[in-house]
């Protein structure tokens, strides 16, 4: 589970300084729209195929894909099959690998990002979902995952169906091309986990994963 470094926490609240600080560190372009996805792992689960196939849909802007990820030490290899994937979609030159990244990083990627995407399949919690909602990053979620059914979906920017890549490209050309949208709905996400733990300090981090996991207890989300 991705959980902010103590020491890096105040990075969460992104700002128009930080944002640009984060992408001059990554290198990315700061007029280009970046789709974020972090993943502990490439699971089958996961459904980064269908980000993939997303993305292959998005023509104006044609934004890039930030994947923090890599394959695990437990069977899952599937990084090579997803980038044959991404160069079968025509989409390989719009993808940053980024591969496995120290929690210090973690909050430069969301500094960099438009909008961060789960897409997963199945009804577990994501971390990087309220992670997402802290650097007041709009996010966009599939019904199946436990933050549609967790966090309000009026605090989500989209939820989608499970496997539907069309949809998908819908919601996130609907959020790239309306800047001033995007932010209002990332200052919904942020206000919202404000109120459910404090960002002062990683206490309040774990405090509203808490909540969050009672919440999805008591939904049946979780066992």
């Amino acid at each position: 589970v991705y959980r902010p470094a103590s020491s890096a926490v105040g990075m969460y609240q992104i700002t128009d300084g930080r944002f640009v600080e984060s992408r001059r560190r990554l290198g990315i372009d700061p007029s280009r729209s970046v789709v974020l996805v972090v993943q502990t792992a490439f699971n089958a689960d996961k459904r980064l195929e269908t980000v993939l196939e997303a993305l292959a849909e998005l023509d104006d802007p044609k934004p890039l894909l930030a994947v923090v990820g890599r394959d695990d030490s437990l069977g899952c290899h599937r990084e090579r099959s997803l980038r044959q994937l991404a160069a079968g979609h025509g989409v390989s030159d719009r993808i940053i690998w980024a591969g496995q990244q120290p929690h210090s990083q973690l909050p430069f990627y969301y500094g960099a990002a438009d909008v961060l995407v789960d897409a997963r399949a199945t009804s577990s919690f994501s971390s990087c979902i309220l992670e997402a909602m802290w650097a007041s990053v709009p996010v966009v979620a599939t019904a199946a995952s436990a933050a549609s059914g967790t966090v309000p979906p009026d605090v989500l920017a989209g939820v989608v169906p499970t496997d539907n890549a069309a949809r998908l490209g819908k919601v996130l050309s609907s959020i790239l091309h309306d800047k001033r949208r995007s932010r209002a709905l990332g200052r919904v996400g942020r206000q919202w986990i404000a109120v459910n733990g404090s960002a002062s300090s990683i206490g309040g981090v774990v405090e509203a994963y808490g909540k969050v996991y009672k919440l999805a207890l008591r939904s049946g989300a979780v066992a």
